[in-house]
């Protein structure tokens, strides 16, 4: 049964993920990198300090961790001088990666697929988030509570989002041809005035949600029904990768102590986001930091292994899903997606610091 968004009045939506946000801090203690304790033992020694970063969207807190970084002087105390650029929908962080204009990018799991489909060298070494936030929201009144209920039905989705939703298909014994599907924009309107029936967006983005409100919804979540990757996934070139990694090493190590002083701190976070961004809703801004974003940030394996963890089963998996559907080679491997090297380096789970 699908979950309701918002619901009738006198309806709840989940409280804080507080016992996230502690599991987090006390991993990110026993590894020597909470915010407030001795990092200069623990860092690594950044070679190359200069850091360009294009980040995956326009400045909210889906990028908490990497902005307060930056303002509370993390990177700076690294000694990395990092530059984090606004992504947005133009941007495209794999071919700016790819070309050299950005060392770090942050994508997701199937645009890193397609890219190496295409012999782009980029891999991930390291996932902020532990799953991948997008749902298909539906008006309740339509009764789609499972993958099923989507057949003849019109499913909006962004440019480039067939790839994700026939995944999802496929894992459901569907395909494409079971399902119109409509080429929307981020605005939630078409759904909300009947022309489609269901809507893909992130769960976590409340300001794209926000005109839903009131309205009771029915998601069914992409990592829910057979589809399970990570999200927001730091990348670089395999040169960089294969070379000395002090300074990608740095660079997670600080961003990790940004996302636990956003988490521990998220009004003051929210505030460090306004100030790039004006004009995001404070309000809505504060309550996807507290409300949900625990549950993407400091969960999965970030709860023994620490910040970034990369999860291999669920790589291997996603790559099979994605070479059975004919959508990549079948030559190509998981380990040609992702290295664990950045992440063994950067030593911030608990396990390994005992």
């Amino acid at each position: 049964m699908a979950e309701i968004l918002f619901g009738h009045a006198g309806s709840t939506r989940p409280g804080p993920r507080r016992a996230a946000v502690a599991v987090l801090a006390a991993v990110l203690a026993a590894a020597g990198l909470a915010a407030c304790g001795d990092r200069e033992s623990t860092r690594a020694a950044a070679v190359d300090s200069s850091i360009e970063v294009q980040v995956a969207w326009l400045p909210n807190v889906q990028a908490a961790g990497e902005y307060v970084a930056d303002a509370k002087g993390f990177y700076d105390d690294a000694g990395l001088d990092v530059h984090l650029t606004p992504g947005g929908p133009n941007a495209n962080p794999v071919q700016l990666v790819a070309a050299g204009k950005a060392d770090v990018g942050v994508t997701y799991a199937p645009s890193l697929m397609l890219a190496r489909n295409e012999d782009i060298p980029v891999k991930a070494f390291g996932a902020a988030m532990q799953k991948a936030p997008l749902a298909y929201f539906s008006l309740a009144d339509e009764g789609i509570t499972s993958v099923a209920d989507l057949a003849g039905k019109k499913v909006g989705i962004q440019v480039g989002g067939e790839t994700l939703l026939e995944s999802m298909l496929r894992n459901n014994g569907m395909t494409l041809d079971d399902v119109k599907t409509v080429t929307v924009g981020s605005d939630i309107t078409p759904l909300l005035q009947g022309q489609v029936d269901a809507f893909a967006a992130w769960e976590i983005n409340l300001e794209q949600l926000a005109p839903a409100e009131g309205t009771e919804l029915n998601k069914l979540l992409l990592f829910e029904n057979g589809t399970k990757f990570q999200s927001n996934y730091y990348i670089a070139t395999d040169a960089a990768l294969d070379g000395d990694i002090s300074n990608l090493t740095a660079f997670l190590q600080a961003s990790a102590e940004g996302w636990q002083y956003a988490l521990d701190h998220p009004e003051e976070a929210v505030d460090i986001l306004m100030e790039v961004n004006p004009a995001l809703n404070r309000d809505l801004q504060l309550e996807q930091l507290t409300e949900y974003l625990p549950d993407y940030v400091a969960s999965g394996g970030a709860t023994t292994h620490g910040f970034g963890w990369m999860d291999e089963a669920m790589w291997k998996s996603t790559v099979a899903d994605f070479q059975s559907f004919g959508i990549i080679k079948d030559d190509l491997a998981p380990q040609d997606m992702y290295t664990m090297d950045v992440l063994e380096a950067a030593d911030l789970g608990a396990e390994s610091s005992k």
